[in-house]
């Protein structure tokens, strides 16, 4: 029965079952999975999978088997394994013994540390001066009537003008409206202008006394308004007085229902001088029109301009908006941008903030924005960005101006004067190297003494406040204990009983598992332990008997912590830490790194390959199980950096300083070498003749997936011989002396292990090919869209294309199904065989002649016409010859695993135990998989 045609009814997973089947004969498999609750689900029967150049079976696969069949790696489900890509070992850092020395040097607090009493909080800077304010509201509420006192200077312009007043001239008094009601807007999206509104308000009962009638709305809307003074709701009675309105009135939201709601009250008044609805509102000029709120007289309200009403056509506002304001938005964004480092901004922080920032175009809407932002989090007293919003304010804040940044910490440090000394080491640390250096210095030793009161104060200090405290600063600042060592140290010290259980896993980057460990009081010696796979999790467990069976890794000291963090394009996610003895389901879509004491693994998953029968891993490592028996390592060679799987095979890559080469695995197999008769433009007679024949390749081999780049050459050579000259092009104008006498000797001996030479010419057919038999890999024809060749020569009738006239970089045209770029065209690359005649026989592992005169080049090149470029073209030339046609590609050989004991993929189970299997037939060696390629041949 197939493991992966069974559909599950919710009884157990997938890995559960494989762990039940591991404990049973095959024969009681079918009765334990229905008993599970798993059935059987159809399935069509299917080929045998044959190897990367192996000729299709065309008999192959078309009747269902008869009849039980032994355990097969290829029948069990494709399961990941867990590879290890890279593998390093960090040097140990000079510095982590002395890292927690100012926690042992840090003094506890007695008690929390306050706020300090001689520093009040700040006011906020006002819109408009007090004398402004009360000269406008003269002048618009009050009608003017004669006083009692003198007027000296019209008496004595009149005198001077030798005119006789008919009286003694008086000066002229306000007259304040009998009844004067005032509304003020509270809604919490206006927070930034209450004080200013309060201010007014003042104003006004000092020159009115009971006059004033003040009446409040607390959600910005006219119909919500109460009276200040009983509660009483219902608002102004029409007509009664003077009205005075503080609020935007909907105007940040033109067209809105607020809007016209407050249009609805100012046409309810009447509009007799000194009695009209008077609206200040704290908008800019370019959001405010006369005729946006009809009724009102409205009166923009801000710094620096002119405090009077509108006149009819005086503002260029409008209605409705049909789009942003790009300079409003800039601002807006700015004001952002100085909230990136700030824990707590109040409206006075904001305000003057704001007027810093004039230069980049804020004004009184910028504060509205920002305080009513979406990324932003506003209460009654204070806004902050959210968490998830600061690395890119963080951004967008070291983009500002040079001039403007160190104006805007200065001002939060005024305006924060009087916050708790907690809030002020937070700003000073995401600050950083801008804060002055005594306030960073400051920051520190606090944070340190926080955590020494952790660690060891009393428990009426360090209490659930203070540790409540860290723990709400890891929620909303969790960059600053990413960046900051003394605040991860801190939050250890504030969850370490959830640490110690294993109930927490994750915790801050800024945090080494050494470090942890020692905040967590484990210095003892950790025994060794083994990094293994269970199903589809993966764990680190002590070194003994009941360690997996699958093992990826072995630690002669594991630890007692290990740490696991996702690799996304570069960038590394939140780390999870787990404690010895625990495992983690790992996405098979997801690259990892895993940190064990001082090694540092990254882990990709695994599927079978294409041209595997099978997977599995036993205590050497991942192999593949090949069709003919054997087995071939998949683990990470010595010589490379890295390796994985991708769809296109196996791949591992060297590096020669900063340049990086990748290699792909040309897996054993059979093809035909050269060309069918009929093939168009062949070669068929003479040096060149492409006798058609059998090949056997009993060895995988590794190929460079490009031909040698000039940058490589250069890293290992110093020089570039090349004549189109560019770091990515192909190396050209190398002879078969130059490359086998200098170039590979000088490799070899920077990269150890690696074994470098040229591939044989059959190896390079093979690849080209990619298991193909039409005149190239990509079909039975080109363009110049996929090989760089002279387009004036099409190949057999097609069409004609573009002759660049030069190389192009070696991965600029597509790769051929095992991901090898362009063994068709660009340059002749050399092989490592003397130029003979091909065999008319089937031939094994075929070295070429053992002597000649000239070496064999293959693929064609930039300037030769298509034909020359067919995977079965051949050409030769002395090895000492240099041309701009001619470059190279890298090969190096290994050996297959024999076969062996091992956990397939259904193998990989708790217990260790594989699954029971029918005993393996014997490798049928060479001359085996000779045969049976030449009988396959034979019957057709």
């Amino acid at each position: 029965m197939d493991a992966s045609s069974l559909r599950s009814r919710a009884a157990v997973g997938r890995a559960d079952l494989l762990r039940i089947l591991a404990a049973l004969p095959p024969h009681q498999w079918p009765a334990a999975a229905r008993g599970l609750g798993f059935s059987p689900v159809p399935e069509p029967p299917r080929a045998p999978r044959p190897a990367p150049g192996a000729p299709a079976d065309p008999g192959a696969g078309g009747a269902p088997r008869g009849g039980p069949e032994p355990y097969q790696p290829a029948d069990l489900p494709d399961l990941p394994f867990w590879c290890i890509a890279a593998d390093e070992t960090q040097a140990p850092d000079p510095g982590a013994a002395d890292a927690l020395a100012p926690l042992v040097q840090a003094a506890p607090w007695d008690a929390l540390p306050l706020s300090d009493p001689a520093c009040p909080r700040p006011a906020q800077p006002q819109l408009v001066p007090r004398p402004r304010q009360g000269r406008f509201l003269r002048r618009h509420l009050a009608t003017a009537r004669p006083g009692t006192g003198l007027d000296l200077e019209r008496l004595c312009r009149d005198l001077a003008a030798l005119r006789l007043p008919p009286h003694l001239p008086r000066r002229p008094c306000p007259r304040w409206p009998a009844r004067v009601d005032l509304v003020l807007d509270l809604t919490l999206s206006l927070r930034p202008y209450w004080d200013d509104f309060w201010q007014l308000q003042d104003g006004l009962r000092r020159l009115l006394g009971g006059r004033l009638h003040l009446w409040h709305s607390r959600g910005g809307d006219p119909r919500d308004l109460v009276s200040a003074r009983d509660g009483r709701p219902g608002g102004p009675p029409p007509g009664a007085g003077a009205l005075v309105v503080l609020s935007d009135a909907g105007l940040y939201s033109p067209g809105s229902g607020r809007h016209r709601r407050w249009q609805d009250l100012g046409r309810r008044r009447p509009a007799a001088p000194g009695a009209g609805a008077l609206l200040i509102a704290p908008v800019p000029p370019r959001l405010a029109a006369p005729g946006l709120v009809p009724g009102f007289r409205l009166v923009p309200w801000d710094r620096g301009a002119p405090l009077h009403p509108l006149r009819p056509g005086a503002a260029p506002g409008s209605a409705a908006p049909s789009a942003p304001d790009p300079a409003a938005e800039r601002a807006t964004a700015a004001l952002l941008a100085a909230l990136a480092a700030a824990s707590r901004v109040e409206p006075a922080l904001l305000r003057a903030l704001r007027l810093g920032l004039r230069d980049l175009g804020t004004d009184v809407g910028s504060e509205y924005a920002v305080w009513n932002h979406p990324q932003v989090r506003a209460n009654l007293l204070a806004c902050a960005l959210a968490a998830e919003h600061r690395a890119a304010a963080a951004d967008d804040f070291g983009r500002l101006p040079d001039a403007v940044r160190p104006r805007i910490i200065a001002l939060r440090r005024a305006y924060n004067r009087h916050q708790s000394p907690l809030i002020q080491a937070e700003e000073a640390l995401a600050d950083g190297p801008l804060a002055p250096p005594a306030d960073l210095a400051a920051a520190r030793n606090l944070v340190w003494r926080l955590a020494a009161t952790l660690e060891r104060g009393s428990d009426a200090v360090r209490g659930g406040e203070l540790a409540g405290y860290v723990v709400h600063l890891a929620a909303r600042r969790p960059e600053l204990l990413d960046q900051n060592r003394e605040l991860a140290a801190a939050w250890v010290l504030a969850r370490r009983e959830d640490l110690r259980r294993g109930t927490l896993h994750e915790f801050p980057r800024g945090l080494d598992l050494d470090t942890l460990g020692r905040l967590l009081a484990e210095r003892g010696a950790s025994p060794p332990a083994v990094l293994g796979q269970l199903g589809d999790a993966l764990g680190l467990f002590p070194a003994g008997p009941s360690q997996p069976a699958c093992p990826l890794a072995e630690f002669a000291a594991g630890a007692a912590d290990w740490q696991v963090e996702t690799l996304i394009g570069g960038q590394t996610g939140s780390p999870r830490v787990l404690r010895l003895g625990e495992s983690l389901p790992l996405d098979p879509a997801t690259r990892y790194r895993l940190t064990i004491g001082r090694r540092r693994l990254e882990l990709a998953s695994v599927r079978r390959p294409a041209w595997a029968a099978g997977l599995g891993r036993d205590r050497a490592g991942l192999f593949a199980e090949l069709a003919d028996g054997r087995r071939q390592t998949l683990e990470r060679p010595g010589w490379a950096l890295r390796h994985g799987i991708d769809q296109a095979g196996w791949w591992a890559e060297f590096a020669v300083g900063p340049v990086v080469q990748r290699m792909r695995w040309v897996p054993p197999g059979e093809f035909l070498m050269g060309s069918p008769a009929d093939e168009p433009e062949r070669f068929g007679t003479g040096d060149w003749a492409e006798t058609q024949h059998p090949v056997v390749l009993s060895q995988g081999y590794w190929l460079a997936d490009t031909a040698c780049t000039q940058a490589l050459w250069e890293a290992v050579l110093g020089e570039n011989p090349s004549q189109f000259k560019g770091a990515e092009r192909p190396v050209e104008q190398v002879s078969w002396d130059d490359v086998t006498g200098r170039f590979l000797p000088a490799l070899n001996a920077r990269v150890p292990g690696l074994e470098a030479v040229l591939p044989t010419e059959a190896q390079w057919e093979c690849a080209c090919r990619a298991g193909t038999r039409t005149p190239f890999s990509f079909g039975s024809n080109i363009t110049t869209d996929q090989v760089n060749y002279d387009g004036n020569y099409p190949y057999a009738g097609g069409a004609k294309g573009e002759y660049r006239n030069q190389t192009v970089e070696v991965k600029a045209l597509p790769a051929n199904d095992w991901g090898l770029y362009q063994l068709h065209g660009n340059v002749w690359e050399w092989c490592a065989d003397w130029v003979g005649d091909y065999p008319g026989e089937a031939v094994v592992d075929p070295p070429g002649p053992p002597e000649g005169r000239e070496r064999v080049l293959r693929g064609g090149s930039w300037i030769n016409h298509a034909r020359y470029c067919r995977s079965a073209a051949r050409r030769g030339f002395e090895p000492a010859y240099r041309s701009v046609y001619f470059g190279l590609r890298l090969s190096r050989g290994s050996s297959p695993r024999p076969a062996g004991g091992g956990v397939g993929v259904a193998g990989v189970v708790a217990g260790g135990r594989a699954p029971a299997a029918a005993p393996a037939a014997p490798a049928p060696g060479v001359r085996g998989v000779f045969k049976s390629f030449v009988d396959r041949l034979l019957k057709r």
